[in-house]
């Protein structure tokens, strides 16, 4: 009993350790924190013109990526701070070539209470 429980031990330590399982999107690297994510940077994005490359540069690594072929798009779900304590969504639209479409902007429903 207790060579299993230290087995399973040594797993979940080994799997902490690698970063694997650890929530994060499919990349080698966390994503960007919320409060590094600049309400700003949003205006600097021009639509049929900005790529996912510019959207990195601009706004860092997001927090989920999904795609959606049917529809001819890519999602990024990014968190960030309007001014100094709202706590925000934004979803970053691209086509499937990889061309920024638009961004919408929420209220992020974990700060406030949602689902």
């Amino acid at each position: 009993m207790l060579k299993a429980i230290r087995r399973c031990f040594d797993f979940a330590r080994s799997v902490l350790l690698s970063g694997r399982g650890s929530g994060y999107p499919s990349t080698d690297y966390p994503p960007t924190p919320y409060w590094m994510v600049k309400e700003a940077a949003f205006n600097d994005l021009k639509p049929g013109a900005s790529t996912r490359d510019d959207v990195l540069r601009e706004l860092g690594v997001p927090l989920l990526k999904s795609r959606f072929p049917r529809q001819g798009e890519e999602v990024w779900e990014y968190r960030y701070l309007q001014g100094t304590a709202t706590f925000m969504l934004a979803y970053v639209y691209f086509d499937l070539d990889g061309t920024y479409k638009y961004s919408s902007h929420m209220l992020d429903p974990a700060a406030y209470g949602g689902g």
